[in-house]
Protein backbone atom coordinates (compact mmCIF):
# COMPACT_ATOMS: atom_id res chain seq x y z
CA UNK A 1 0.00 0.00 0.00
CA UNK A 2 2.65 2.61 0.99
CA UNK A 3 4.44 1.28 -2.28
CA UNK A 4 1.66 2.11 -4.05
CA UNK A 5 1.03 5.48 -2.35
CA UNK A 6 4.42 6.61 -2.89
CA UNK A 7 4.48 5.86 -6.53
CA UNK A 8 1.09 7.45 -7.62
CA UNK A 9 2.56 10.70 -5.32
CA UNK A 10 5.54 10.67 -7.36
CA UNK A 11 3.64 10.38 -10.77
CA UNK A 12 1.26 13.34 -9.51
CA UNK A 13 4.63 15.17 -8.50
CA UNK A 14 6.26 14.56 -11.81
CA UNK A 15 3.11 15.29 -14.29
CA UNK A 16 2.68 18.50 -12.03
CA UNK A 17 6.17 19.95 -12.52
CA UNK A 18 5.54 18.71 -16.76
CA UNK A 19 8.26 16.04 -16.69
CA UNK A 20 5.65 13.31 -17.87
CA UNK A 21 3.54 15.63 -19.83
CA UNK A 22 5.84 18.67 -20.84
CA UNK A 23 3.41 20.95 -23.51
CA UNK A 24 3.91 21.80 -26.84
CA UNK A 25 4.48 25.22 -27.46
CA UNK A 26 2.69 27.13 -30.32
CA UNK A 27 2.81 30.60 -31.62
CA UNK A 28 -0.86 31.44 -32.85
CA UNK A 29 -1.73 34.64 -34.77
CA UNK A 30 -5.65 34.89 -35.44
CA UNK A 31 -7.88 37.43 -36.73
CA UNK A 32 -11.76 38.21 -36.12
CA UNK A 33 -13.89 40.63 -34.76
CA UNK A 34 -15.61 41.35 -31.40
CA UNK A 35 -18.99 42.45 -29.93
CA UNK A 36 -20.16 44.21 -26.69
CA UNK A 37 -23.31 45.14 -26.42
CA UNK A 38 -25.15 47.47 -23.22
CA UNK A 39 -28.30 47.99 -22.84
CA UNK A 40 -28.50 46.95 -26.41
CA UNK A 41 -25.48 49.58 -28.15
CA UNK A 42 -22.38 48.38 -29.04
CA UNK A 43 -19.56 49.24 -27.23
CA UNK A 44 -16.44 49.28 -28.97
CA UNK A 45 -14.69 50.02 -32.56
CA UNK A 46 -16.28 47.55 -35.16
CA UNK A 47 -14.02 45.49 -37.39
CA UNK A 48 -11.37 42.44 -37.97
CA UNK A 49 -8.93 42.64 -35.33
CA UNK A 50 -5.68 40.51 -35.21
CA UNK A 51 -4.39 38.34 -32.01
CA UNK A 52 -1.25 37.14 -31.25
CA UNK A 53 -0.62 34.72 -28.48
CA UNK A 54 1.26 31.55 -27.04
CA UNK A 55 -0.62 28.79 -26.50
CA UNK A 56 0.68 25.42 -24.87
CA UNK A 57 -1.00 22.41 -25.22
CA UNK A 58 -0.83 19.09 -23.67
CA UNK A 59 -0.98 15.30 -24.61
CA UNK A 60 -2.13 14.03 -21.31
CA UNK A 61 -3.79 16.78 -19.80
CA UNK A 62 -7.48 17.93 -20.41
CA UNK A 63 -6.50 21.32 -20.31
CA UNK A 64 -4.19 23.83 -21.82
CA UNK A 65 -2.26 27.48 -21.32
CA UNK A 66 -2.68 30.61 -22.75
CA UNK A 67 -0.24 33.58 -22.43
CA UNK A 68 -0.03 37.04 -24.14
CA UNK A 69 -4.00 37.48 -24.70
CA UNK A 70 -5.05 39.95 -22.17
CA UNK A 71 -7.75 40.55 -24.63
CA UNK A 72 -9.30 37.54 -24.20
CA UNK A 73 -9.18 36.70 -21.25
CA UNK A 74 -11.67 33.91 -21.11
CA UNK A 75 -9.46 31.86 -22.79
CA UNK A 76 -6.92 31.63 -19.74
CA UNK A 77 -10.04 29.89 -17.78
CA UNK A 78 -9.13 26.75 -16.52
CA UNK A 79 -12.62 25.43 -16.81
CA UNK A 80 -11.99 25.35 -20.72
CA UNK A 81 -11.18 21.59 -20.49
CA UNK A 82 -10.88 18.93 -23.87
CA UNK A 83 -14.12 17.90 -25.04
CA UNK A 84 -12.96 13.85 -25.76
CA UNK A 85 -16.62 13.72 -27.10
CA UNK A 86 -16.30 16.32 -29.80
CA UNK A 87 -11.86 15.44 -30.64
CA UNK A 88 -10.37 13.33 -32.07
CA UNK A 89 -7.12 12.29 -33.17
CA UNK A 90 -6.93 15.29 -35.92
CA UNK A 91 -8.09 18.02 -33.98
CA UNK A 92 -8.71 19.12 -30.19
CA UNK A 93 -12.37 20.78 -29.30
CA UNK A 94 -11.76 22.73 -25.83
CA UNK A 95 -14.95 23.91 -23.91
CA UNK A 96 -16.69 25.04 -21.60
CA UNK A 97 -20.70 25.60 -21.69
CA UNK A 98 -22.21 26.89 -18.33
CA UNK A 99 -25.34 28.96 -16.97
CA UNK A 100 -25.18 31.13 -13.97
CA UNK A 101 -27.61 29.10 -11.62
CA UNK A 102 -28.86 32.85 -10.40
CA UNK A 103 -28.38 35.09 -13.47
CA UNK A 104 -29.52 32.59 -15.95
CA UNK A 105 -26.78 34.05 -17.95
CA UNK A 106 -25.08 31.51 -20.31
CA UNK A 107 -21.21 31.32 -20.93
CA UNK A 108 -19.50 29.20 -23.85
CA UNK A 109 -15.90 29.13 -24.71
CA UNK A 110 -14.22 27.24 -27.16
CA UNK A 111 -11.10 26.47 -28.63
CA UNK A 112 -10.33 24.29 -31.80
CA UNK A 113 -6.79 23.29 -33.19
CA UNK A 114 -6.27 21.07 -35.93
CA UNK A 115 -3.15 19.01 -34.53
CA UNK A 116 -2.48 18.30 -38.47
CA UNK A 117 -2.72 21.86 -40.13
CA UNK A 118 -2.50 24.07 -37.42
CA UNK A 119 -5.59 25.83 -38.34
CA UNK A 120 -7.61 27.55 -35.08
CA UNK A 121 -10.57 29.09 -33.97
CA UNK A 122 -11.37 30.58 -30.58
CA UNK A 123 -14.85 31.41 -29.53
CA UNK A 124 -16.67 32.68 -26.67
CA UNK A 125 -20.25 33.99 -25.98
CA UNK A 126 -21.72 35.60 -22.81
CA UNK A 127 -25.77 36.29 -22.92
CA UNK A 128 -29.27 35.49 -21.38
CA UNK A 129 -30.63 33.13 -23.30
CA UNK A 130 -32.91 32.28 -25.07
CA UNK A 131 -31.62 35.26 -27.58
CA UNK A 132 -30.74 38.57 -25.40
CA UNK A 133 -28.13 40.26 -26.90
CA UNK A 134 -28.78 43.65 -25.34
CA UNK A 135 -25.91 42.98 -22.75
CA UNK A 136 -23.81 40.70 -24.25
CA UNK A 137 -20.33 40.13 -25.05
CA UNK A 138 -18.85 37.97 -27.73
CA UNK A 139 -16.06 37.12 -30.35
CA UNK A 140 -14.88 34.98 -32.59
CA UNK A 141 -11.06 34.50 -34.36
CA UNK A 142 -9.91 32.55 -36.68
CA UNK A 143 -5.97 31.86 -38.10
CA UNK A 144 -3.14 29.97 -37.50
CA UNK A 145 -1.24 27.87 -34.43
CA UNK A 146 2.40 26.90 -35.60
CA UNK A 147 4.32 24.27 -33.05
CA UNK A 148 7.76 25.67 -31.94
CA UNK A 149 10.05 23.00 -31.28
Amino acid sequence: MIKALTAATLGWLLAGCGWLDPGIDHACTLSGERFLYQDGKRLGEAGVANLKFSLTTYRWRNSYSISSAESIPEQANPQVLLDKGRSNSAESVYLLDQTDAASKERTVTSLVLNLVSGDARISHRRWLPPAEWRNSDQYSYSGHCKPLK
